[in-house]
């Protein structure tokens, strides 16, 4: 419903009238009074509030009384000694005993008893007396006075003495008016055709025993009135229940509107609502739901309310309703001819006389809206005050781009739904509005969208309606929005849409901008094309069973994507595809019988990505390797057709690959799953400086060369599963991940990092099990790439089931509390933090690619801030160590961490329950025991680990594991552990390296 019928609500300016002695009451009784009658929505006049200072009473406060529908006079001791009171009271008399007027009057006695006013007793005797000595001239004045004061006492009202406190009878009082007056927002105000469907929708409130808890749902297509129907119910039974909470389901601080304490989580949320609530009867609107759960949080049983309380929900999805087991299901109908006429004559025309030319328009318009309230308010407000040309102009532009505000309330619907029903939606709305059911359903099953339960749920969602001759219907604001969902695939070009109408269709012929047959599988054979198509600049044959490409290719001059991706049939490329002069992109992955590409590929000069993975073909030509602009280049799984004999099958080139100098802008570089042995790789890989990403995984090298260092732009270098590799070189200085997963051979990491200057690294070790027998080796890394770099962030996982014992926090578990006294040790300070802990995988995903994720969250007690820093990384067999390098500098969001009275810090799986933390550590780097040069950066580079005595200062916590070896930092463990030397560095009472206790 968008605006309504309720007749005369012009004739009362405000809802009520509020009469009071300033002096007695304004900032305390009275303010509070009015506060909560607004809050009703309540329209008060006030007269401190409306008047302006110096105004005289008369006329403005006469009129104001006049036009109020109530008044409320507020007694009070010093009531009697204002004039101006009194003459406000003289005239809410006369507006109560007019017969055309028949005001109703309220009196409220504050700290004085009626008979006190009745009588003019006490401290209103007293202001008489100096009246009647004022006005002795006109005591007829005051006799009018004495005479209203009389009448309005006489009246029930009510008295503070008998209440408790304040706030129960400022209660009663707003109760008892709010039940006088028909409480509507300003929103809600003049509403169209509300009449009829608030007495449909009350008659099924109301329905059933009074003890019932009721539940009753509103359904219906976005724009219809749903919310603005629940809010006039909710406005007009609210007044007669204990509890009243309307929540939209988009509200920001719904968790605060459920109670004054904040729901942090769904268990609490129940528990709250369940308790609070059962005992009461209340009012409970939820709008806009589109989620089961949301009603199972918010409304799941009906013994979580008290007796006769009502629950009113609001949804465009009926079959979400009734699984909630409504007790009835309301679908408001869109408004009629009469109804969407006045309405869009309110929006457009206001007060004003339209002409007769804007009514014939107007039908029009009508007409497009069908009876969606939210059409035709926003038409008519952008319609009003125009220019008849302009009226004919937008209505011109109607069919072409309808107006956002229409098609955003509508789009609501369609990105809630799962995607093939979004298919089938598109698919009515462009091609089988007004079709036969059955026919729409064989059709669309031939293309395995599920129609069946697809058509069902749109029309549960109010999508589609089935009329009586089983015909599909679509609203035809639908019908245009699932037309300009289509269109906004491609704006420009139709030949990249989905879907195309006829005139669509014949442009995409003429001009063939673009060609999409994707997925044709019975396509063999792509025809001789026998003209210049200068204008086809996209091609798709990915997915066909083509068996060539014809060398008539070379007549499509724009062509600049070829996509022949997974054409398995595919034996041959014809050489005149190098006539193909703005050609950017050739995709030939998964072509898996295609044994070679021309020779003379580099004459393609534009080429900048060229993907040959998963072929056969067994020696790329040399000409691939001079391409000067191409970006991209992929052969991965590129293993040549199987071999026939026992040996396995090695990369070409008699094992070498040639020089790849001439690849001067490749970006990417892709040569996974190639089983390149050792040596094929040629030194002047080096050369491709503008290399950013290298993958050479599932090889059968054992090292690489060391000019990988001279990739000084390269930065994410993948070798997983290369079983043979042994090391590494040192790694180029902006590398940002290195992942060596299932590594088998790999035993040493040392001097990698020595060149690394970026401020981000992380390496990924999962499952390098000769790595087992380098305990430091997370820690050595640690220490060599703060030698480099001591701003940063470092991240390394590698196969371990301890801490490393330097840590001086330990704890088992995933969490660990610090607790820091008052007084800290400030001399000094603290440039970084390392965080680590021991995972196990406890279930391996069954998708071979599946990562897995780990978070460390971070908390301080003192400002209730926190931080959370995560890792994804691969599938791992057995126990592996995660350890986090944070610098102070690099990551401001926990510099906070030291100035909190304890600080709590958890590790969390981000994969569900497939891993389990055993045991974790913490372990601040400060930077006054080693000093050290870099002379890498020429400066000063300060780290270490604090020493015990300084830990004791800073921090003491329950269940804390602590090394309480001599004062040894980082840089000397690891020194002391390469050596294999441990004399001198241990209490001699306990010769072992690290012994533990627990602190107090």
């Amino acid at each position: 419903m968008a605006s309504s019928s309720i007749q005369n609500v012009s004739y009362w300016t405000y809802d009520a009238f509020l009469s009071f002695r300033g002096a007695d009451t304004r900032k305390s009784f009275t303010s509070h009074l009015y506060a909560a009658l607004n809050g009703k929505g309540i329209y008060v006049f006030k007269d401190d509030k409306e008047l302006e200072r110096g105004d005289s009473i008369s006329p403005r406060l006469l009129k104001a009384i006049e036009d109020s529908r109530v008044s409320i006079i507020v007694f009070s001791q010093n009531y009697a000694s204002s004039t101006w009171c009194l003459d406000e009271l003289v005239k809410i008399v006369q507006c109560k005993n007019k017969n055309d007027h028949r005001q109703m009057v309220f009196p409220i006695f504050y700290d004085v008893e009626p008979t006190v006013v009745r009588k003019q007793a006490r401290s209103f005797r007293e202001a008489f007396s100096k009246h009647e000595e004022v006005f002795r001239e006109n005591i007829e004045k005051v006799q009018k006075w004495r005479e209203a004061l009389e009448e309005v006492a006489n009246i029930s009202g009510w008295e503070l003495k008998k209440y408790r406190n304040e706030s129960e009878f400022i209660r009663d009082i707003v109760k008892a008016i709010s039940s006088k007056i028909p409480v509507k927002s300003e929103v809600l105000k003049k509403l169209v055709g509300i009449d009829s469907r608030l007495k449909e929708l009350r008659s099924l409130i109301d329905g059933g025993p009074n003890d019932d808890v009721r539940m009753i749902g509103i359904c219906g297509m976005g724009g219809l009135g749903k919310t603005t129907l629940a809010r006039v119910v909710y406005d007009t039974i609210s007044m007669n229940l204990k509890g009243v909470v309307f929540l939209p389901m988009l509200e920001k601080n719904l968790k605060k509107k459920l109670a004054d304490n904040s729901i942090w989580n769904v268990d609490d949320g129940i528990n709250i609502l369940a308790s609070r609530l059962q005992h009461k009867k209340v009012l409970l609107v939820i709008d806009d739901v589109v989620d089961i759960k949301q009603l199972e949080y918010l409304a799941g049983k009906r013994e979580w309310f008290g007796s006769g309380s009502k629950i009113i929900i609001t949804s465009r999805d009926e079959h979400l309703l009734k699984t909630h087991g409504m007790d009835e299901v309301y679908k408001p109908s869109s408004l009629n001819y009469d109804e969407a006429f006045q309405l869009f004559n309110m929006k457009a025309f206001k007060s004003q006389q339209p002409s007769e030319e804007c009514v014939q328009l107007s039908e029009r318009v009508l007409q497009y809206a069908g009876g969606l309230p939210v059409a035709l308010e926003v038409l008519g407000s952008f319609l009003n005050g125009r220019s008849l040309d302009q009226w004919k102009s937008t209505l011109e532009r109607l069919q072409i781009d309808p107006p956002n505000q229409i098609m955003s309330v509508l789009e609501i619907s369609f990105n809630g739904l799962q995607h093939s029903e979004k298919k089938i939606f598109l698919d009515v709305a462009c091609f089988f509005n007004l079709e036969d059911r059955d026919y729409v359903t064989k059709v669309l099953d031939g293309c395995d969208f599920s129609p069946v339960i697809g058509i069902e749920v749109l029309i549960n969602k109010s999508l589609i309606t089935i009329l009586n001759d089983n015909t599909l219907w679509m609203h035809d604001l639908l019908q245009e929005l699932g037309q300009q969902i289509v269109q906004r695939q491609s704006p420009e070009e139709p030949g990249k849409r989905s879907r195309l109408w006829k005139e669509e269709v014949c442009h995409v012929l003429i001009e063939n901008t673009t060609l999409v047959l994707s997925g044709c599988s019975k396509l063999m054979k792509f025809p001789e094309i026998l003209r210049s198509m200068e204008d086809l600049s996209e091609l798709f044959l990915d997915g066909t069973s083509i068996t060539e490409v014809p060398s008539s290719i070379e007549l499509l001059t724009g062509l600049q994507l070829l996509n022949l991706s997974d054409c398995k049939d595919l034996v041959r490329l014809p050489s005149r595809i190098n006539g193909l002069k703005s050609l950017k992109t050739l995709c030939l992955s998964g072509c898996s019988e295609l044994e070679n590409v021309p020779e003379n590929m580099e004459k393609i000069e534009s080429l900048e990505e060229l993907d040959i993975s998963g072929t056969a073909i067994r020696q790329p030509p040399s000409s691939i390797f001079l391409m000067k602009n191409l970006k991209e280049l992929s052969f991965r799984g590129c293993k040549g057709p199987p071999s026939s004999t026992s040996c396995s099958w090695r990369f070409p080139f008699n094992l070498m690959l040639p020089s790849l100098s001439g690849l001067c802008s490749l970006t990417k570089l892709d040569l996974s799953d190639c089983n390149i042995q050792e040596g094929a790789i040629p030194r002047d890989i080096g050369n491709l400086s503008s290399l950013e990403e290298l993958y050479l995984s599932k090889n059968s090298f054992v090292s690489l060369p060391a000019t990988i260092s001279l990739l000084f732009k390269l930065e994410e270098l993948e070798l997983e599963d290369c079983k043979r590799l042994q090391s590494l070189p040192q790694l180029p200085p902006n590398i940002v991940s290195v992942s060596v997963n299932d590594c088998a051979s790999l035993g040493k990491l040392s001097d990698t990092l020595k060149l690394c200057k970026w401020e981000h690294i992380f390496i990924d070790c999962i499952d390098c099990l000769k790595l087992l027998c380098n305990d430091d080796l997370a820690c050595s890394m640690l220490k060599e790439y703060l030698e480099a770099v001591s701003k940063s962030r470092f991240s390394i996982v590698v196969p371990g089931s301890k801490i490393p014992e330097w840590f001086m926090y330990q704890n088992d578990g995933c969490s660990i509390t610090l607790i820091r006294p008052s007084k800290s040790n400030k001399k000094n300070k603290v440039v970084g933090y390392v965080f680590c802990c021991v995972f196990q995988v406890l279930k391996r995903p069954s998708h071979p690619h599946t990562t897995h994720e780990l978070h460390c969250h971070v908390k301080g007690s003192s400002t209730g801030c926190f931080t959370d820093f995560g890792e994804k990384f691969g599938q791992a067999v057995s126990d592996h160590l995660w350890l986090l390098y944070l610098s102070r500098q690099h990551c401001s969001d926990i510099n906070w961490l030291f100035d909190s009275n304890y600080v709590e810090l958890s590790f969390r799986s981000g994969s569900g329950p497939r891993l389990k933390v055993k045991r974790c550590g913490f372990h601040p780097v400060y930077m006054h025991q080693v000093e050290e040069f870099d002379e890498t950066t020429n400066q000063w580079t300060h780290f270490t680990a604090y020493n015990l005595s300084e830990f004791h200062l800073n921090f003491v916590g329950p269940d804390m594991v602590v090394a309480t070896t001599s004062k040894r930092s980082l840089t000397e463990f690891v020194s002391v552990e390469a050596s294999g030397s441990e004399s001198g560095c241990c209490d001699k009472e306990e010769p072992q390296s690290k012994r533990l206790r627990e602190l107090e």
